[in-house]
C-alpha cells in the first residue's frame, strides 16, 4: 500500500500546478481555441450574473438559466455563427450539475459571481479521484472554464492537466478503436433494414440514404431528393452541423437505387420531403424514427447497433474504394503518409467535417488501434492469471493449459453482451466436468454475458489464442530456453569446424 500523501505536499503541489498555468497563460502557450474565446467573449456576461444575482440569491440553477437565455453565445470553433441549440443545451445541463456536484462534496455553491479558484480546483480534483470518464470531466471543465471568462475572470479555471499529475485518468480518445458500423456484410444491414421497412417505409428509406452517403440523422430527416440532386452528385444543404453544407459524389448503382426510392417518395409529399403529407417538426421527426429502431431492436442495448454506425459504415467503404484496402480500425495494411493524409482529407470533407483529424473517429489510426488491443490483452492477463479459483479449476482438470481464444485473443474489447471463449487443454471428459464452473467463474471477473468453455482440440487450430501461463504450474519440457542457452545454441550453429551443423561451413 503507497504511503499517503501529507496535507503540505498536496497544497504544494497544488500551489505549483496553478503557478505554471498562470506562467503558461501569460505567456500564452495555452489551446489556439481557448485563446480565441478568451479574447473575444472575456466580460460578457458578468452583468448578466450581477443581475441574475439580485433576481435569484443562493440559487445556482435559476442563475446558469438566466444567464444563458440572454447570453448571445457563439460557436467555439469555426465560422463565426451562434452556437446551435443542442450545445446551448449541453452547456446548460453541464453547468448546472455543478450545483450537484458542489452540494455532494459539502460546498456551498452560492452566486455565480462568487465562485473561487479554490471551490473550482477541489470540484476537479475530487471529481477525478472518483474516476468519472474522461469525456464527462473535459465537457465540465470547457463549461466552467467559459463561464469564468464570461465572468471576468478567466484564469479562474485552468485545464483539467493543471488539477492532477496522472494524465490517463484525463486523457480522451479521439479514434475509433473497434468498428462502429453495421459491419462489412451489407446484405445483412439490407435485411435489418427491410424489418425496419415493414413497419415504416420511410424511415428505412432514411436508413438506405444514411448509409449510402454518410448522412447524418437530421440531415437525412430534412432531405428533398429533387432539389440535393444535381450534376451527378448530392447537395446536403438541410440539417447539417454547424450548416456547413457539402458535396457527395453518386458513385455507385447502389447509391442511385436508394435515390430512386427516395424521389419516389417524395412525390407525395407537398414539401419535397422523405415522409407522410402531415410534416412534423424535426423534433417529432426524430421520435418516430428513434421509435420505430427501437420497436425493431435496433439500439445500442439490444443489438449494439445505433443509426450513426451507418455513416460510419460510409467512411469505411469510401476509405477501401479510395485505397483498396480496409480501414485501420478493420486490419487495413499501412498506407503511404501523403496517400493516407490525401485520402483523409477527401473524407473529412464527404463527412461534412473541418478538420481532418476528426476523420480518426470513424476509422481509427494504426499506432491507436494498436495500443488499444495492446491494453485489451494487458486486461485480460491482469484478470484472469493467477486467479486463485482458476487456478484450482485448471488443476482439477489437469490441464496443460489455458487460453482466452477468437477475437478477445487478438486484442478485442470485452464488452457486457459478448461471449468470451475459453480453451483447456486437457482431456475433454475432465474439461466438461469443471466447464460450467470455469464459465461462472470467468463471467463474473470479465462482466460479459457469457463464457464458453471447450477442450481446446475442439475449437480449432486457426483461432487467435492467448495462454493464461499463471493458471497452470510450469512443465520443465515446455519451458523455454533461457538467454544463456539461446545464445550457446546460435554460437554453435556457427561453427565452421562443425560438419553436421545446418550451417556449417559459414564464416
Amino acid at each position: 500500500m503507497e504511503p499517503k500523501e501529507s496535507k503540505d505536499n498536496k497544497s504544494l503541489r497544488m500551489r505549483e500546478r496553478k503557478n505554471q498555468y498562470l506562467k503558461d497563460a501569460a505567456a500564452g502557450e495555452i489551446h489556439k481555441t481557448v485563446r480565441r474565446v478568451r479574447e473575444r467573449e472575456l466580460g460578457l456576461g458578468a452583468e448578466l450574473a450581477e443581475a441574475a444575482r439580485a433576481a435569484f440569491p443562493d440559487q445556482w440553477k435559476a442563475q446558469v438559466d438566466f444567464v444563458i437565455d440572454r447570453m448571445d453565445m457563439l460557436a467555439g470553433i469555426g465560422r463565426h455563427r451562434r452556437m446551435s441549440f443542442r450545445s446551448v443545451k449541453s452547456y446548460r445541463e453541464r453547468l448546472k450539475s455543478v450545483d450537484g456536484h458542489m452540494k455532494r462534496l459539502n460546498m456551498r455553491p452560492g452566486d455565480l459571481v462568487s465562485l473561487t479558484a479554490r471551490q473550482v480546483e477541489r470540484l476537479f480534483i475530487e471529481l477525478i479521484a472518483e474516476g468519472l470518464s474522461a469525456k464527462h470531466l473535459a465537457n465540465l471543465n470547457t463549461a466552467v472554464r467559459r463561464l469564468c471568462v464570461w465572468l471576468n475572470k478567466p484564469d479562474l479555471c485552468p485545464p483539467l492537466k493543471y488539477f492532477t499529475d496522472d494524465v490517463s485518468r484525463i486523457t480522451t480518445s479521439n479514434y475509433a478503436s473497434r468498428p462502429k458500423d453495421w459491419g462489412l456484410d451489407t446484405e445483412l444491414a439490407e435485411e435489418l433494414i427491410k424489418e425496419v421497412g415493414e413497419i415504416c417505409v420511410y424511415t428505412a428509406c432514411h436508413l438506405r440514404l444514411a448509409g449510402a452517403f454518410g448522412l447524418r440523422v437530421e440531415e437525412a430527416l430534412s432531405a428533398k431528393p429533387e432539389e440535393m440532386i444535381r450534376y451527378g452528385s448530392l447537395h446536403i444543404l438541410a440539417g447539417t452541423k454547424g450548416g456547413r453544407s457539402r458535396v457527395v459524389p453518386i458513385e455507385t448503382d447502389r447509391q442511385r437505387m436508394v435515390l430512386a426510392e427516395a424521389l419516389e417518395l417524395a412525390d407525395s409529399n407537398p414539401h419535397g420531403l422523405i415522409g407522410p403529407s402531415r410534416r412534423r417538426s424535426m423534433k417529432q421527426a426524430k421520435w418516430h424514427l428513434y421509435n420505430v429502431l427501437k420497436e425493431v431492436g435496433l439500439t445500442k442495448a439490444d443489438k449494439g447497433l445505433v443509426a450513426h454506425g451507418l455513416r460510419h459504415g460510409y467512411a469505411q467503404e469510401c476509405y477501401k474504394a479510395l485505397t483498396g484496402t480496409d480501414t485501420p480500425v478493420r486490419g487495413g495494411l499501412v498506407l503511404e503518409k501523403s496517400q493516407d493524409k490525401r485520402v483523409r482529407k477527401e473524407l473529412a470533407f464527404r463527412l461534412g467535417h473541418s478538420r481532418t483529424d476528426i476523420v480518426s473517429a470513424y476509422i481509427g489510426t494504426h499506432k491507436g488501434v494498436s495500443r488499444f488491443k495492446s491494453a485489451n490483452i494487458k486486461r485480460l492477463i491482469k484478470v484472469l492469471d493467477k486467479d486463485d479459483v482458476l487456478m484450482e479449476l485448471a488443476k482439477r482438470a489437469d490441464a496443460r493449459g489455458v487460453y482466452v481464444c477468437a477475437g478477445h485473443a487478438d486484442g478485442q474489447q470485452v464488452e457486457k453482451r459478448d461471449t468470451v471463449t475459453i480453451g483447456v487443454d486437457a482431456d475433454q471428459s475432465k474439461v466438461w466436468a469443471v466447464a460450467r464452473e470455469i464459465s461462472w467463474r470467468v463471467t463474473d471477473l470479465l462482466g460479459c454475458s457469457l463464457t464458453a468453455v471447450a477442450p481446446l482440440e475442439a475449437i480449432g487450430g486457426n483461432v487467435a489464442r492467448l495462454e493464461l501461463h499463471g493458471l497452470v504450474p510450469v512443465d520443465p519440457s515446455r519451458a523455454a530456453p533461457t538467454v544463456q542457452n539461446s545464445i550457446d545454441a546460435i554460437k554453435a550453429l556457427r561453427k565452421p569446424n562443425d560438419p553436421s551443423g545446418p550451417v556449417a561451413g559459414f564464416q
